[in-house]
């Protein structure tokens, strides 16, 4: 069996948890859009403390998935 390395981590937990930290003391709805290619792999935040944290601090945070298909290691 080959190893594939697909690139880089995805610390989706992590850039939603920053995000929120900017948004610190913004009046009004606050809204986190993430585009994300993958599941998270690598965060120190997890998700129950993300989702927690936004239902605490009434942050919307709405995910738009993209598809990356890869063969053999290569993306298509």
């Amino acid at each position: 069996v080959k190893d594939l390395d697909f690139g880089n981590g995805t610390r989706l937990f992590d850039a939603v948890a920053e995000s929120m930290d900017m948004l610190q003391g913004v009046q009004g709805r606050k809204v986190v859009l993430v585009f994300t290619d993958g599941d998270d792999t690598s965060s120190r935040v997890g998700r129950g403390k993300v989702l927690e944290r936004a239902r605490a601090e009434e942050v919307m945070v709405y995910a738009i998935g993209l598809e990356a298909v890869y063969f053999d290691g290569v993306r298509q």
